[in-house]
């Protein structure tokens, strides 16, 4: 976690964003992995892709889960005057 007085940095991008995720997320289930997988791929982190036997999220599930990482990434705080 940056010390106050750091410069921002994308670390604090995907804790506010995962944050974000989890208020949202009432019962993440067992797919808990996917989720963060994907949301971690939206900031240009890490990819989605997980290892078996895992699959990655399919139908409405993934549609569920874009929509509340894009209200998440939309929603973000600026955080760019802590700089």
């Amino acid at each position: 976690i940056p010390k106050t007085g750091q410069p921002y940095t994308q670390v604090t991008d995907v804790r506010t964003l995962v944050t974000a995720f989890l208020r949202r997320c009432a019962e993440c289930g067992i797919h808990f992995v996917q989720k963060i997988k994907m949301a971690i791929a939206a900031t240009g982190l890490g990819t989605e892709y997980v290892r078996a036997p895992r699959l990655m999220l399919t139908g409405a599930e993934r549609a569920e889960v874009e929509a509340i990482i894009a209200h998440g990434l939309a929603n973000r705080p600026d955080l760019t005057k802590y700089n």
